[in-house]
């Protein structure tokens, strides 16, 4: 049967019905350069497993070709550009670019879409769909006034998989779409890779540009077991609508007897920049895990924009090994009252390896409990802490928090003093500075070291703050990026973590005891000599 199916398998060819010859015509056979078809039909042709269908190049204009049949496992059927890029404009921002609806092991690629409300749409049961070198450019609402109470331009949406598991999204743009670039909704076992979601339109030009400044960047509801590795978000004018990077959203929702959550996602060595929110796990989102990933939210024109955040009841998820540099905050725990139900508690989260730089504030805790910050860095903020109560009172509602083996340097005030009123917050400061514990960390050049085990009040000896390189120097080696490199000098930071925890990451000769900040336990901690080998030569 497989060896039937493959010999039916055919390629197909597909033109602009006008401009360069040979045009596309469905009186021709289709089945060579010579004789393609218009887009339409050869979308409606490919009816069987392994079919390649290939569009040539060129503009294509207002049209909306339907994916009519399924491929297999190992006889996809494939829509390929060829010779240029095939560029389908929907011109009034209304419809569908491509439509894969009910579809399995189908492969677009190589095609840009614009202009529509919906760039590409693969959705109900359209398993194993793979959307590889594709663009979906300025799909947005336009059909508001600009300036009148019904403006909204936060719709449109630029490649969306609903209720399909197993999709692969790979090599993607999505440039200045006004809703959601990239959109992941009841999908599971995905894999985003490679990818890229921008706003470019300035929206201090003219009113229209905001309708085309994207929402959301990355988004994914209710969706399970996805990778999203080396991909790129940014705001690139850096406007002043609250959008967001990569953002994780969960709740309960009955399909039958299933229950789905947002879990066991994992984002790899991705970057959001200028964003209200680059990277955020929310309402119950768990177990989701952010890996040496970078936020820049300088100049985002706001006031207020986080880099990382965790709210509504998110819990039990981790960061590491994350570069933040803020604006407003770097970290954010937040019980928002218009998202989520009820009061809801942030728990359990976990942030490892991770540096936070500048901006007002370095954590802010509401309605968080038993948060842990292990081995971080949090340098050059104006506040370490800013603590809210839940509902914009001033009940303790946080408790729990720890700071293990972490440098805090040129953090002048321990806690945020005043009073704020603005689209973010609403909510008095207080102090709620019991509800933190600090151990092995180092507190320099700001407020006096915390009370706590093991807690120094030393110079780290960044290898170069001034550059964010926050390596601590060594007279036995350093790592620059490419190398190890011997200093003049070695901080007092190596060796002085927690002598319970794990070194074992960390390369020889390591002092047999995990260094204090960003690179504890890592590759790429600075040397020490071996206490235990020196202390026995001197015996002898």
């Amino acid at each position: 049967m497989f060896v039937a199916m493959a010999s039916m398998a055919t390629d197909y060819y597909i033109a602009p019905a006008s401009g360069s010859k040979p045009v596309g015509s469905d009186s021709n056979t289709g089945t060579s350069t010579n004789s393609p078809w218009t887009i339409e039909k050869g979308f409606i042709t490919a009816v069987n497993p392994g079919d390649h269908v290939y569009i040539r190049g060129g503009y294509y204009g207002h049209v909306h070709p339907v994916v009519t049949s399924s491929g297999t496992a190992k006889l996809p059927i494939i829509f390929e550009g060829y010779n240029g890029t095939p560029i389908l404009d929907g011109g009034d921002h209304l419809g569908h670019g491509i439509d894969v609806i009910g579809k399995q092991h189908i492969t677009l690629k190589k095609i840009k879409v614009k202009r529509y409300a919906y760039g590409i749409w693969v959705i109900n049961n359209s398993h194993y769909a793979t959307i590889d070198g594709c663009a979906a450019d300025s799909c947005s609402d336009i059909s508001d006034v600009p300036g009148s109470a019904q403006e909204h331009g936060s719709e449109g949406y630029g490649i969306t998989v609903y209720d399909s598991d197993h999709p692969i999204i790979k090599n993607c743009s999505a440039i200045d779409d006004g809703g959601i670039g990239i959109y992941l909704l009841r999908s599971h076992y995905g894999l985003i890779q490679n990818d890229i979601v921008k706003s470019k339109q300035d929206p201090r030009n003219s009113n229209y540009d905001k309708w085309y400044i994207t929402d959301y960047y990355f988004l994914f509801v209710w969706c399970s077991h996805t990778v999203v590795r080396d991909c790129y978000a940014e705001d690139i004018p850096a406007s002043f609508k609250g959008n967001h990077g990569f953002i994780v959203k969960d709740t309960q929702r009955s399909k039958g007897s299933e229950i789905t959550h947002s879990t066991d996602n994992h984002f790899i060595n991705c970057t959001s920049n200028k964003m209200e929110e680059a990277f955020c796990v929310c309402i119950g989102a768990y177990n989701n895990t952010f890996d040496s990933c970078n936020v820049d939210n300088i100049g985002k024109n706001s006031d207020f924009n986080f880099c990382l955040e965790v709210r509504d009841g998110a819990h039990d998820n981790t960061f590491k090994n994350i570069k933040c540099v803020a604006k407003t905050g770097c970290v954010g725990f937040f019980d928002r009252t218009n998202e989520g139900s009820g009061l809801e508690e942030q728990t359990n989260n976990t942030f490892t390896n991770c540096s936070f730089q500048g901006g007002d504030i370095s954590i802010t805790l509401q309605n968080a409990k038993n948060n842990t910050f292990k081995n971080c860095n949090m340098v050059n903020s104006t506040y370490l802490f800013r603590f809210q109560g839940a509902n914009s009172t001033n009940a303790d509602n946080n408790t729990g928090h720890t700071l293990k083996n972490c440098i805090v340097s040129g953090v002048p005030t321990t806690y945020d003093t005043r009073a704020l009123s603005s689209s973010g917050w609403t909510a008095n400061q207080y102090n709620d500075m019991n509800s933190v514990s600090a151990t092995y960390s180092d507190f320099f050049n700001g407020f006096a070291s915390l009370p706590g085990t093991g807690n120094i009040s030393v110079d780290p000896l960044f290898a170069d703050k001034t550059n964010s390189d926050f390596h601590l120097k060594s007279k036995y080696g350093r790592w620059n990026g490419k190398t190890r490199v011997n200093d003049g000098v070695t901080s007092l930071c190596i060796n002085a973590g927690d002598p319970q925890d794990d070194y074992s990451n960390e390369p020889s000769p390591n002092g047999n005891r995990i260094n204090i900040g960003a690179y504890g336990n890592t590759t790429e901690a600075s040397l020490s000599p071996n206490i235990s080998r020196v202390k026995t030569i001197e015996k002898h």
